[in-house]
């Protein structure tokens, strides 16, 4: 029997607002998604250079994955709120234009990681005025 090996994928974070802080990346093949960081099964975070970040994920397991990202501006590692409970760094994810009414579910952001290499764009969101 041939072993299935894991893939290599490669994220490109763009428009991010500032290079302060880090762009985190959380990888979810289901549970947990997007708002539990702990049930990821893949995360990273690297530093941000010209409103950009390049982050690689190896050994991950070809099939349906979602990505979550933040910028976390002040490095505190979780998304910081307003008074009234909105987002005051951006976030974003996989299947951008299903996070434009707040946080989809899994089989909305899903995307497929083949054997080999990936790769996927994200780009966050920021709350005007924030």
């Amino acid at each position: 029997m041939l072993a299935v090996t894991g893939a290599r994928l490669f994220v490109h974070v763009s428009g991010l607002r500032n290079d302060r802080g880090a762009a985190l990346v959380a990888l979810y093949d289901g549970e947990g998604f997007p708002d539990h960081p702990e049930r990821a099964k893949h995360h990273g975070a690297v530093p941000i250079a010209s409103g950009r970040a390049e982050l690689v994920f190896d050994e991950v397991a070809p099939g349906r994955w979602a990505a979550a990202l933040l910028h976390d501006e002040d490095l505190d590692l979780h998304m910081d709120l307003s008074r009234v409970g909105l987002p005051l760094e951006g976030l974003g994810g996989s299947r951008d234009r299903e996070w434009r009414l707040g946080l989809p579910r899994f089989e909305k952001a899903a995307f497929d990681v083949i054997p080999g290499d990936n790769h996927l764009a994200l780009r966050p969101r920021y709350l005007p005025g924030t």
